[in-house]
């Protein structure tokens, strides 16, 4: 009876389910996929999971910020291992693994903040201070370090968010060189880094992004046509254009920095969606919003630009941050529920 008041009374059964059919059909975006969402609870000792990575064998990493701890996943044995730090409050943050195998990390907790290194053969860390040779009481100090990502040079890019600050470690000598930025308050936050291995940045309180040269450390800063736009996590396609996450406005931004435009959409879930964690794969962006019960996994495509969006059962504060691996499958850790999350993608 509920098909016949829906439809319209007297209407035949059959037409009814055929109008039904064609409607989800049409409903359907053109290029719809399906996924399977899997999650596993990370060991007791591990809490607040934050970055995920995926390792050149094929294993994931995470950092488990209040817990001072790197841990890594065998997809495959479906084993877990645990590193954890000697600092204190170091907070483990954002992670990234170099050609040796060795995970670089940011300490987002430690005074001084530092830049760690684990040699996962030994078990060993090693520790990179973030300080100033002379500081001037005026000025922040370097602390929070925050995102971080490793280019072909052998530098180690990463943020600072509360010190208005990015940094630049050479991980051959341990050297460490600082840009500062003039504008107070900015929120260095995100850094990704585009085909010619130059690294882009978010500033998340602000409505910009900047492009740093990566021997002389120049930056150049692009705003974008709206104010109250705040890029928070970026990712970069392969035609090398930077897409964003608005998480105050609830949208998805896209910067071409050939033609130096800009685009947006707002968001499936809303103003209020709080896009966050993000990956470019392919002619696709994947990302999170946050602020969804529970939280959403959004799938957008750059071509036809549809979006798709699917619930992420126990994670109820978002993907903080989105990685592949190199099947495609998607990866990310819900920090709330300290659990890591693997979402297959089909039928493309």
């Amino acid at each position: 009876m509920r098909i016949k008041r829906e439809f319209g009374i007297g209407r035949p059964l059959g037409l009814c389910l055929s109008l039904l059919i064609v409607l989800l059909i049409v409903a359907a975006p053109a290029s719809a996929v399906e996924v399977t969402i899997r999650s596993w609870a990370a060991p007791t000792a591990s809490h607040y999971l934050h970055d995920a990575m995926v390792a050149e064998d094929g294993s994931i990493w995470y950092a488990a910020r209040y817990s001072n701890t790197l841990g890594r996943f065998d997809p495959i044995t479906e084993t877990w291992d645990e590193y954890v730090t000697d600092i204190a409050d170091s907070g483990p943050h954002g992670l990234k693994e170099d050609p040796d195998g060795n995970i670089w990390f940011t300490a987002i907790g430690a005074d001084p903040t530092y830049i760690g290194m684990l040699n996962v053969k030994t078990r060993e860390f090693t520790e990179y201070p973030v300080t100033l040779a002379i500081h001037s009481p005026n000025e922040p100090t370097p602390a929070n370090a925050h995102s971080l990502i490793l280019d072909d040079r052998g530098y180690a890019w990463f943020t600072m968010i509360s010190a208005d600050m990015l940094g630049r470690l050479d991980t051959n000598t341990g050297e460490i060189r600082l840009a500062r930025s003039p504008i107070r308050n900015v929120g260095v936050y995100s850094v990704e880094l585009d085909s010619q291995q130059v690294p882009w940045f978010s500033l998340f309180r602000t409505n910009l992004l900047i492009r740093v040269e990566p021997e002389s450390m120049d930056v150049k800063s692009y705003q974008a046509p709206w104010p109250d736009a705040r890029p928070r996590r970026i990712a970069i396609s392969d035609d090398d254009a930077v897409w964003y996450t608005d998480f105050m406005r609830g949208r998805l931004g896209r910067f071409d920095p050939t033609s130096e435009t800009w685009n947006e959409w707002l968001s499936p879930g809303g103003e209020w969606s709080r896009p966050y964690g993000m990956v470019a794969l392919g002619d696709e962006i994947w990302y999170s919003e946050s602020w969804k019960d529970p939280s959403r996994l959004v799938r957008f495509d750059t071509k036809t630009e549809e979006f798709q969006s699917w619930p992420v059962d126990d994670c109820l504060d978002g993907a903080y941050n989105i990685v592949a691996d190199d099947e495609s499958n998607l990866w990310f850790v819900c920090h709330d529920t300290d659990r890591l999350v693997k979402v297959e993608i089909t039928g493309r």
